[in-house]
C-alpha cells in the first residue's frame, strides 16, 4: 500500500455503510460542527421551505458526497504521536 494512500477512520468506513444518517452524526464522525455539516447541506442539497424545523435525513448519496467533501477540505499533513 502507498503512503500517500489516505486511510478513513472506522468512524467514516462505518458512516459510508449506512444507508441513512441524520447531520449531527455525521459531524461527530467528521470531527466537525454539526452547523458546518448543515450550512453546507442547505447549500448542497437544499429542501423545500415547509421541511424548515423539520428532522434531516440524509440518503446514501448525500451522506457519501458530504463525507467526501470534508474529507477533501482536511489537511493531508498528520500531526506527530507522542
Amino acid at each position: 500500500m502507498s503512503a500517500d494512500v489516505k486511510k478513513e477512520s472506522d468512524a467514516i468506513v462505518a458512516m459510508r455503510s449506512r444507508e441513512h444518517a441524520r447531520p449531527e452524526e455525521v459531524a461527530n464522525a467528521l470531527g466537525v460542527s454539526g452547523k458546518l455539516v448543515r450550512g453546507y447541506l442547505r447549500m448542497t442539497f437544499p429542501r423545500p421551505i415547509e421541511a424548515k424545523g423539520t428532522t434531516w435525513v440524509l440518503n446514501g448519496d448525500q451522506l457519501n458526497a458530504t463525507l467526501d467533501h470534508f474529507l477533501a477540505r482536511r489537511s493531508p499533513v498528520q500531526p506527530e504521536a507522542k
